[in-house]
């Protein structure tokens, strides 16, 4: 389907509340919880966010033909979340 039409975005950014506390499965603490979203041809870029237990995960997905450098992108996620942050807390103080 992909290759005879183009996709109707080229950019999906998701993000899901997940549970507040930690989960176990088989007996086993799930410590980190990670989800992943669709990329198909022409499509550049797919972020899913999802809180768990007090984190919050990334994935990042793209397609290297329009997205080489996805790396570009995540290297700077850390740093652009602190300066939202910095924002909230000058928007609060306010």
């Amino acid at each position: 389907l992909a290759n005879r039409h183009r996709p109707p975005a080229n950019v999906i950014v998701s993000n899901v509340r997940g549970p507040d506390r930690m989960l176990t499965v088989g007996g086993r603490k799930l410590k980190r919880f990670y989800s992943v979203g669709p990329i198909l041809g022409g499509m550049g870029l797919n972020l899913t966010a999802w809180s768990y237990a007090g984190q919050l995960n990334v994935t990042a997905l793209g397609n290297h033909q329009t997205l080489p450098h996805i790396h570009e992108i995540t290297n700077r996620l850390e740093y652009a979340l602190q300066d939202l942050e910095q924002a909230i807390a000058k928007a609060k103080a306010a």
